[in-house]
């Protein structure tokens, strides 16, 4: 019987075969030979891509738009790419990938016994960016992620993204583990540019609206846990910069949703100086303005 998932979980084992001969400089190249080849001839939602960019930076033209554009589907194959070869490196190469010269902050927040909260957006390599800063540490982060359409693709990032000892918290209903994680004094890792609903709270991000989730700063206002922000930024050299930012708590407004939407902004605007500064970074196909 045909059975489409299974399907793709085989094509994504032989994708894992071929670049884990290749090594990690032969898949970086794989993996921008293939993000060329979708973004000229199979352009999933670069059309959604341009016209982000182009809201973003309006004075830009669009030779400047398309160069973003594909470098930002190379940014993200190359992240999945290097998500997939997880298991292929040792601890020293991984730690190596990744410099992180704030990482005594990190340190320091969690030996403080009260939780962290690790805030990073879809820039740079996330993946390899939690897997390495918690490896460095001798920690266990407790990493939410969102399931897959696929879930046997599902399961398998998410071994792949538990191979150095974090440990994934599925997004659904999660909130009282996160809470339970922060209680026993984990870090817990978010992916904070995802588009929240469309009733929900808003912020600025690139001087438009932008939809927010709530959750992780009520969280956090709730349990005053530190909220770290930690951006990977992909270097020439084929490492990585960890870019860590605390978001204080200081001077928030009286009311809470005004202190929810004010820590959003804060987060929102670290995200859109990273971004400003490496655009082809960002994985712009994200509907973030959609309504």
């Amino acid at each position: 019987m045909f059975n489409k998932n299974k399907i793709e979980y085989f094509l994504i084992l032989t994708l894992i075969k071929i670049i884990q001969l290749l090594g990690l400089n032969g898949a970086r190249k794989f993996g921008n030979f293939l993000a060329s080849f979708f973004y000229y001839f199979i352009p999933i939602r670069k059309s959604v891509a341009k016209k982000n960019i182009k809201d973003a930076f309006p004075s830009i033209n669009e030779k400047q738009i398309n160069k973003i554009a594909l470098a930002s589907y190379k940014n993200f194959f190359t992240t999945f790419i290097e998500l997939l070869l997880l298991p292929t490196l040792s601890k020293n190469k991984l730690h190596a990938l990744v410099k992180c010269e704030r990482i005594n902050l990190l340190k320091e927040k969690y030996e403080a016994g009260n939780g962290v909260i690790f805030l990073t957006g879809h820039f740079g390599n996330w993946e390899i960016g939690a897997a390495s800063v918690a490896s460095q540490l001798n920690i266990q982060m407790h990493v939410l992620a969102k399931n897959q359409r696929n879930p046997y693709v599902t399961d398998l990032v998410n071994r792949y993204r538990e191979h150095f000892g974090n440990r994934v918290i599925k997004l659904g209903p999660s909130i009282r583990e996160v809470y339970k994680s922060i209680k026993d004094g984990k870090i817990v890792g978010v992916v904070g540019d995802q588009r929240g609903p469309k009733e929900g709270i808003r912020v600025k991000l690139f001087n438009k609206d932008t939809a927010i989730y709530p959750g992780t700063a009520l969280i956090a206002l709730k349990t005053k846990v530190p909220l770290i922000t930690v951006f990977v930024k992909r270097l020439d050299d084929g490492t990585y910069d960890a870019i860590v930012e605390e978001i204080g708590f200081e001077n928030l407004p009286e009311n809470e949703t005004e202190k929810i939407k004010e820590l959003n902004q804060r987060y929102m605007n670290i995200l859109e100086k990273r971004v400003t500064d490496a655009p082809g970074q960002w994985f712009w196909q994200h509907k973030i303005w959609k309504y």
